[in-house]
């Protein structure tokens, strides 16, 4: 596990640092939103002032100066993995003293006892493994979609897009949406149409 995501990891790191450049020297603009500002304000005539140009540089800026806190709450997030991990190594080398002296402070009968843990563990591991499963999946699909269709930082993206995965009601409808939106703001519509299929009939659906 350590060697891949060492890698990745890399990848990531590398590919958020140049996006953060990105942003802070060109304030985002080095998308051109024009076409797809004027293509809004021609189909929904209730926005027509919309300027997306305008609405992506406050995001960048945003983005921008919230960097250091981004980078100081994924150092606290890898400082508790780092404290689950520690946690883990006790409960896997004396669990099952544990799970004896559960059985003998239980009010039902030791069979009862183990049936019902029994039980629970197996129903825990299948939604975990699941959940943890279908997000490597999707995010890996989403990579390969996003590096296909010219999208940059393609790892960066499919990481976030594997994390937002495992949300209800929210999975990689994020990241893709945007992915797609830039596409479509950048060049031929093609790329865009490309991804938005990928991530509906293939990404989006994989769950299922």
């Amino acid at each position: 596990l350590g060697i891949p995501l060492f890698f990745i990891g890399s990848h990531v790191v590398a590919q958020s640092q140049s996006l953060y450049l990105s942003l802070a020297e060109n304030g985002g603009a080095n998308v051109n939103t024009n076409a797809l500002s004027h293509f809004i304000q021609e189909r929904i005539p209730a926005l027509s002032g919309f300027d997306l140009k305008s609405l992506l540089d406050s995001a960048a800026s945003f983005f921008a100066a919230s960097f250091k806190g981004i980078l100081t709450t994924t150092l606290t997030s890898l400082f508790g993995i780092l404290l689950v991990i520690v946690a883990v190594f006790y409960f896997l080398k004396d669990g099952d003293q544990w799970r004896s002296a559960l059985v003998r402070l239980s009010p039902l009968s030791a069979a009862h006892d183990e049936r019902i843990l029994s039980m629970l563990g197996r129903s825990i591991n299948g939604v975990m493994l699941g959940y943890i499963l279908i997000a490597l999946i999707q995010g890996t699909l989403m990579g390969v979609g996003l590096w296909f269709f010219g999208v940059p930082n393609a790892a960066l993206w499919a990481t976030l897009a594997g994390m937002t995965s495992m949300i209800p009601s929210i999975g990689t409808a994020p990241v893709s949406i945007i992915a797609i939106i830039y596409l479509f703001s950048t060049g031929p519509i093609g790329p865009a149409i490309g991804l938005l299929i990928w991530s509906i009939a293939l990404v989006g659906g994989i769950d299922n």
